[in-house]
């Protein structure tokens, strides 16, 4: 699982690096579909401002919606 953070740009270099196409435009960040990520993680090296981070495990994702919730 990734998580996009406010660092996010809009580049679209996540985008355009993703094999999977689990990455897709959105107003201000990137949308992630999980279904369609392979944990291929290009989209982590490409990224210029470091804005998409790993989530190893169901706990962090639960943290991540915690920390977006109050992100906005």
């Amino acid at each position: 699982m990734i998580s996009i953070n406010t660092r996010c740009t809009g580049c679209g270099a996540c985008i355009s690096t993703c094999p999977t196409h689990a990455l897709r435009p959105h107003v201000g960040r990137p949308n992630w579909l999980a279904e369609r990520c392979n944990d291929h993680r290009d989209c982590i090296e490409i990224c210029p401002a470091g804005a998409i981070i790993y989530l190893a495990s169901c706990d962090s994702a639960s943290s991540m919606q915690r920390t977006k919730s109050g992100d906005q």
